[in-house]
């Protein structure tokens, strides 16, 4: 058996018999080259070979320095660090699984993250997403004195006319749900700016609406779009907002190709 047989005969060995219990509870191990140097002398012993274990790693290190792949791990040897390192490496069946659930578990994903936003972050990240959105612009975060309860403005784009109105929004990051007397707490404010122009009135609510906020709504005099936890998240998932592509390509062996073989 040549120097690498051995080398792959050893790292195969430690996979096995010295970590694969500390691996499954941890996704990355690291060796220290003292540490190393003992293994591979046990190594040697229980194999009935003789030779000095730190001569034998420096044969051993350049090789060490290249990934390997035993099993489901990755192998590499840092020389400036002085580390072995073996990481668990999922296989190409785990990849689509997880790839799967992931995408199935998306619109959780998303609502776990909004609800952990304060007030603040909350209506920024309101003023993003409707930012993104191709039937709005120019959305901002007002604040000022006066502003009627007005928590951002903006420019709804409609989709047959392509004219431009201008948008009045308030957000509610709340675990209630809003209530009749903030609807029209809202509806006070839009009509106290609108100045006769069409306006639309945008109100996001994390926990929805009362059937009395609802009511109101209904009634109101101008165009009252209204966004909980479920349509914001379904909003961001149509429109790819603060989501990324995942594009998972590579080769692999081919399981029917080998199957077809007989030995």
């Amino acid at each position: 058996m040549n120097n690498i047989d051995h080398l792959t005969n050893f790292l195969d060995n430690l996979i096995l018999d010295k970590l694969q219990d500390k691996l499954q509870d941890k996704r990355q191990y690291h060796i220290s080259k003292k540490e190393l140097i003992k293994l591979i002398d046990k190594y040697f012993i229980s194999e009935g070979l003789s030779g000095d274990p730190v001569l034998i790693f420096e044969k051993w290190e350049d090789e060490l320095r290249f990934q390997k792949i035993i099993k489901d791990y990755t192998i590499i040897y840092s020389g400036t660090k002085e580390i072995l390192t073996i990481q668990w490496l999922p296989s190409w069946e785990n990849i689509d699984w997880a790839t799967e659930i992931r995408t199935d578990n998306l619109d959780n994903e998303l609502k776990n993250t909004i609800k952990h936003f304060d007030g603040y972050e909350f209506e920024h990240f309101i003023r993003d997403v409707f930012n993104d959105l191709p039937w709005m612009k120019e959305v901002r975060i007002t604040k000022l004195s006066g502003d009627g309860g007005i928590d951002f403005v903006g420019k709804f784009i409609d989709e047959e006319s392509h004219m431009e109105l201008p948008v009045l929004g308030e957000a509610k990051h709340w675990t209630s749900k809003v209530g009749a007397k903030q609807i029209r707490d809202f509806l006070g404010g839009i009509l106290l700016k609108e100045n006769k122009r069409p306006t639309i009135g945008i109100y996001v609510s994390t926990s929805g609406f009362s059937e009395d906020a609802l009511k109101n709504i209904r009634l109101a005099p101008v165009k009252i779009m209204t966004y909980d936890i479920d349509s914001i998240t379904e909003l961001m998932i149509k429109y790819k907002i603060g989501i990324s592509n995942v594009a998972i390509t590579g080769l692999k062996l081919d399981r029917g190709f080998w199957s077809n073989i007989s030995v």
